[in-house]
């Protein structure tokens, strides 16, 4: 045989090899015993949605583990067109799709979504679905679900006459509210209400916002997005902003989240406001303040009493410019995590309405905790203009290693750990009970008309806890 003969059999016998390769690969691809896919998720859980509301999109990615190439013969969205949910998959909408290929070491990612009718139930309501696909001879499932939410919307606009909000549904708003001066809003026990971002409400007349201490009968206000992150991003909506001629308003029980200012009373003039009233502008019980991205409590001549309440991580806690304020029993704390970082202190006074106008501050504070994890930060600034303060602290730990020069702080406890029950940073999870081992634990004097703490425990009659919590040796089981 000749040479030329030899190399053409060598290439018929090279050519037979390859095709009978390539019909092995292409058996082992029909048959699928040994293929691999695997997904990123094999669920992916909603959470809470509100009907009728365009939601954010997920996603999902399916990767082929396998050594060769791999076709995904089928996948579909098993509810089809009457499902609640929709998919995507390689930027195509659809409820089915064929012969997908997917090289080695590739992925696919399939988007979802959901949209919700109105249901006829005020209660919340579960839905779910599925997108199964096929490969070879194997089978996949993602798990889609789903909480509904009916609700009321507002979509912005002014309440000319009183107005009752109540726990049928929860509120969402859409736009500005604003109160009108001759108009109260009241917010009844329950209640939850979600503002659009850059969207806030109004108060010109009158806010009654009645929570009680029980979970179910606390009141909700903050933002209307209830994906994460978003759902515990600060600054998420306006807050609460009350105008200049705003008096007697009263919020019990009450949990702000997430807001600009949460509480915004700045506009009463020096001139046009007594903040020397037997009665403040503003009372608050048993609320409670968290991440707000600059102030939790801003005011600007006027008076507030603030009893058993919680703010914290907060960009400022309290920032109080001229007026009369009296806190007894709360607990003020800055940490910082993830998505809030403590670098103000966490109450700051000025003796001025911030405009150069001189306003003279009174501030009593008696059994609180004002602290924070930033070492080298005293927590209370003092904005000294004309001297025109009265600060009397009673009783109060407060972290500072130097206290103002004026005012009185009469039994205080500087510079000492509070040890509440639970500070986790990395998870952004606080629990500001106190620990056995709390210096705060016995360390208050008894306030004329307060018996309960945050929690609607019985205080101590003679040596109370300091801070919002009375301590209890439940609450480190």
């Amino acid at each position: 045989m000749t040479k030329t003969s030899w190399i053409h059999l060598l290439l018929i016998v090279t050519s037979c090899f390859c095709i009978s390769l390539s019909a092995c690969q292409k058996d082992q691809l029909a048959t699928g015993n040994n293929l691999s896919l695997y997904t990123s998720t094999d669920s992916l859980d909603f959470n809470q949605v509100f009907t009728t509301q365009v939601q954010p999109t997920k996603s999902v990615k399916i990767f082929n583990g396998s050594e060769q190439d791999v076709s995904i013969g089928h996948l579909q969205l098993a509810g089809g067109d009457h499902s609640p949910f929709k998919i995507n998959v390689n930027g195509q909408p659809g409820t089915g799709f064929n012969s997908l290929p997917l090289s080695k070491d590739d992925s696919l990612y399939v988007f979802v979504t959901v949209s919700l009718p109105e249901h006829s139930d005020d209660k919340p309501f579960l839905v779910k679905d599925s997108i199964e696909y096929t490969y070879g001879n194997k089978t996949g499932k993602i798990i889609l679900s789903a909480e509904g939410l009916n609700a009321f919307y507002l979509s912005g606009g002014s309440i000319t006459a009183d107005t009752t909000w109540t726990d049928k549904r929860p509120i969402v708003i859409n736009g500005n509210i604003t109160v009108d001066q001759s108009a109260t809003l009241n917010i009844q026990p329950g209640t939850r209400v979600y503002t659009k971002a850059g969207k806030g409400i109004r108060i010109n007349g009158r806010l009654r916002a009645s929570g009680t201490y029980d979970t179910a009968g606390q009141i909700l206000l903050t933002g209307s997005r209830l994906d994460a992150p978003y759902d515990a991003m600060p600054g998420s909506w306006l807050g609460l902003s009350f105008g200049p001629a705003s008096e007697n308003n009263t919020l019990s029980y009450v949990h702000i989240q997430n807001a600009v200012n949460a509480i915004a009373d700045t506009s009463k003039s020096v001139s046009g406001f007594d903040v020397s009233a037997q009665t403040p502008a503003l009372e608050m019980e048993g609320c409670v303040i968290v991440q707000s991205s600059r102030e939790g409590l801003l005011f600007r001549h006027s008076s507030a009493l603030i009893t058993n309440s919680l703010i914290y991580n907060c960009g400022i806690g309290f920032r109080a410019m001229g007026g009369k304020y009296t806190m007894n029993y709360l607990t003020i704390a800055g940490y910082s995590n993830d998505i809030t970082y403590h670098v103000n202190p966490l109450l700051y006074i000025a003796d001025h309405n911030g405009n150069g106008t001189a306003d003279p501050l009174t501030l009593t504070a008696t059994n609180c905790i004002i602290t924070g994890d930033n070492d080298a930060l005293d927590e209370i600034l003092l904005d000294n203009q004309s001297s025109a303060f009265t600060l009397s602290f009673r009783n109060s730990l407060i972290k500072a290693a130097t206290l103002p020069p004026l005012g009185s702080f009469k039994d205080c406890i500087l510079n000492v750990d509070p040890a509440f029950v639970s500070v986790d940073n990395r998870r952004a999870v606080y629990d500001f009970q106190l620990l056995d081992m709390s210096p705060a634990i016995g360390a208050g004097i008894p306030v004329s008309g307060i018996t309960k703490d945050i929690l609607f425990q019985q205080r101590s009659l003679t040596a109370p806890t300091i801070g919002c919590y009375e301590f209890k040796e439940a609450a480190t089981k």
